[in-house]
Formats: C-alpha cells, structure tokens, sequence
C-alpha cells in the first residue's frame, strides 16, 4: 500500500430514523419545534422545552413525556450513568431557578392520568438564589459518584 493511497473506514451505518407507529414520518419528539436542551444516556435520549416539558425517548423512539416545570421552562440537562437519574434545570412561574433530581425507574402513582401516564418520581428539589434574589443559572455540572 502506497503513500497516496487512502483507506476508509465505516464507523456507523447510515439509516434514515422513522417514527415507531409512521414510517413514512420522522419520530414525533423530533418534529417539535421548541426542543431547547437534550441529553443522553442508558440507552434514552432525554429533551425538553421551553414549556417545562421533558421527553424520554427510548432506542426505539418509543417516547414518553412529563411536565417538569409548570409554568416554566427547561434550561439543562443531564441523565447520570450509574443510576438512572435524570438532572434538570428549569425555571418555575416567578423565574426562579430550580434543580430536580428525577428517578426514571420510580414513577410517581400520585400524577398518574390519561394525558400523563407517565412521571418519574421527583427525589429532590432545590432553589438556586442568592439571598432573597433569583440567582439566574448559566452553566452547571452534575458528578455521580
């Protein structure tokens, strides 16, 4: 083999990704137009909106949804790879900054209905302000372990 000669390589097979219940379509989750910040991790992607809403989509773009933040918006994203922990970074009606811990393998029986039949299980709640003042949220990194 000479010098001039190049080798290529194919890390990935391309296909075109289709919705699970249209073929003809991309999965639904992707058509959104709003979609701010995603993630993924253990084998699901996670997004969300500028309206508080958090999607979980699997392998399969099977996707499931919640409302994280009534009234507010998702600014970050981070699901942990030792547990199955979804991080989220969100602002409530007042502008306040929020962090939740969310449980994906726990669901919340108390919010269960028919438009949301799925919520994972908030763990843990946390305002981020300085004094009495919102302290607004630009970067943030998550550690599991």
């Amino acid at each position: 083999m000479s010098i001039a000669q190049w080798r290529q390589f194919n890390f990935f097979d391309k296909q075109q990704v289709v919705d699970p219940t249209d073929k003809s379509k991309s999965p639904a989750v992707f058509q959104k137009s709003d979609i701010s910040v995603l993630t993924s991790g253990r084998g699901q992607i996670a997004l969300a909106d500028s309206k508080g809403q958090v999607y979980i989509s699997d392998r399969n773009f099977k996707t499931h949804s919640f409302v994280a933040y009534d009234g507010g918006r998702v600014t970050h994203l981070k699901q942990l790879k030792q547990k199955n922990i979804l991080v989220t970074v969100g602002e409530e009606d007042n502008g306040t900054p929020v962090v939740k811990f969310w449980d994906l393998d726990s669901v919340d029986r108390s919010k269960l209905n028919e438009s949301q039949p799925y919520t994972p299980t908030c763990i843990r709640t946390i305002k981020i302000q300085h004094g009495t003042k919102p302290y607004p949220v630009s970067i943030y990194h998550c550690c599991a372990g």
